[in-house]
């Protein structure tokens, strides 16, 4: 139900922003004649931020000494995120990365623990980028007062992640928890499986210099993605500065994290269209740039997906039978 739900609202969205930028025809003929160029140059940036997604991943697995190759890891993220993209959220993709790699034999705590890092410190890394995306569009009078009440809160939600995280690192933290916990309850199974897997978690603390890296890298990422939406906007012939761009997509992004919709379509578009909107881009032509970024990003993964696949079914032949 839920997930037929999240499809009625995409499907909602997206047929209400096609009416208002003016029909199906008006979004994909800039899609049709994009810049073969910016299209190629996309899809190289793409591909770079996938690899670096994957090396800072694989980078906080060997803090706890759980070995994962760039191009094996590469193959799993890609294809996580393919199957990932029919699933209401990033939940899903990221089960499936689990999946994957302890199919391989890696440790699923560890695993399990990596991905929660990774999601909290790159939710920390988005408010940073869109604390700043505010005051880029700010800067430009694109915005009125009343945004300025949004960076606001956003920086008291930035400052309660950041605490949140630092103490969601200290052991004394599950420790306190656990020990007031009845002792019938305390013994049950699923309650020591929790308090083990908490345990996992908090051994990353102990790796600062990783874990300021693995930020580090993902503020990077991130700038990775804000070159790919501006090549994308170059390759069906939106004229928007980087700046603006800086400023609309991390926004955006922020808000496309809401599970309301399969893979957040129609929430990206339609935060999209009103954010560019604000730079004097038509509805329409946002709407291109959407939908051709999703095109060429799924393209990039694509291969590894097939390589992925290909790897398992290998893996899956019985010896002795044809």
């Amino acid at each position: 139900m839920s997930r037929l739900l999240r499809l009625l609202v995409s499907l909602a969205l997206v047929s209400g922003l096609l009416w208002y930028a003016g029909g199906l025809r008006q979004v994909i003929e800039p899609v049709v004649r994009a810049d073969l160029g910016w299209v190629v140059l996309s899809f190289a940036v793409i591909i770079a931020d996938r690899l670096l997604m994957t090396y800072k991943w694989t980078l906080l697995l060997s803090s706890r000494n759980v070995l994962l190759g760039i191009l094996p890891g590469m193959k799993i993220y890609c294809s996580a995120m393919v199957w990932g993209t029919f699933l209401p959220s990033t939940m899903g993709a990221d089960a499936l990365r689990l999946y994957m790699t302890t199919r391989r034999g890696l440790s699923g705590d560890v695993v399990l623990a990596s991905v929660v890092v990774e999601r909290m410190l790159g939710f920390i890394a988005s408010l940073c980028f869109g604390i700043v995306g505010l005051v880029l569009l700010d800067q430009r009078g694109l915005l009125d007062a009343r945004y300025r009440i949004v960076g606001a809160v956003g920086v008291g939600v930035l400052a309660a992640a950041v605490i949140g995280f630092a103490v969601s690192l200290d052991p004394r933290v599950s420790d306190f928890f656990f020990r007031r916990l009845p002792a019938r309850l305390a013994a049950h199974r699923f309650v020591a499986r929790l308090e083990r897997l908490h345990q996992t978690y908090a051994g990353f603390g102990a790796g600062r210099a990783i874990l300021a890296s693995f930020f580090g890298l993902t503020l990077l990422e991130q700038l990775v993605t804000i070159v790919y939406a501006w090549c994308t906007a170059k390759a069906v012939g939106v004229d928007v500065s980087f700046g603006v761009m800086a400023g609309v997509l991390p926004l955006t992004l922020l808000v496309t994290r809401i599970p309301v919709s399969i893979d957040g379509l129609g929430v990206f578009e339609g935060v999209f269209v009103l954010l560019l909107g604000l730079a004097g881009v038509p509805p329409a032509e946002a709407i291109s740039v959407g939908v051709i970024g999703r095109i060429i990003q799924t393209a990039s993964w694509l291969p590894w997906w097939l390589a992925q696949n290909l790897e398992d079914r290998r893996q899956s032949v019985v010896p002795g039978r044809t």
